[in-house]
């Protein structure tokens, strides 16, 4: 994970969404997950989640660093023109797939092993 958290420093114009989407996965959420998030699952302390691997309804509180950087890229979507709607995706992703997602970290390892 400090691979992937070093990787983080190294990107471009996603950098911010990805780093709010490194920080949200750090929770121990599953891909399947983050993608079901809309802008309403997050409060500005806990994340809620409807539907889980159990079936149940749950709440994850965000730790202080991760819900400033959430927090932060919401305010960059809205700085951008976008008029936030609780409906709308938590994050922002070209394909909202599980397969970017883990791309995304795999791209970090590969990164951060490129750059030592």
């Amino acid at each position: 994970m400090e691979q992937v958290w070093s990787a983080l420093e190294l990107l471009g114009e996603t950098k911010q969404r990805d780093t709010a989407l490194v920080h949200i996965l750090s929770h121990g959420l599953r891909a399947g997950e983050v993608v079901q998030l809309n802008v309403g699952s997050f409060d500005g302390k806990l994340l809620f989640l409807p539907d889980t691997k159990t079936n149940e309804p749950h709440l994850v509180p965000l730790k202080k660093e991760s819900r400033k950087v959430l927090a932060e890229y919401l305010q960059l979507r809205q700085q951008q023109g976008e008029v936030l709607n609780s409906d709308f995706p938590l994050m922002i992703s070209h394909h909202a797939s599980y397969r970017e997602q883990r791309d995304l970290v795999r791209s970090g390892k590969k990164a951060a092993i490129a750059k030592n």
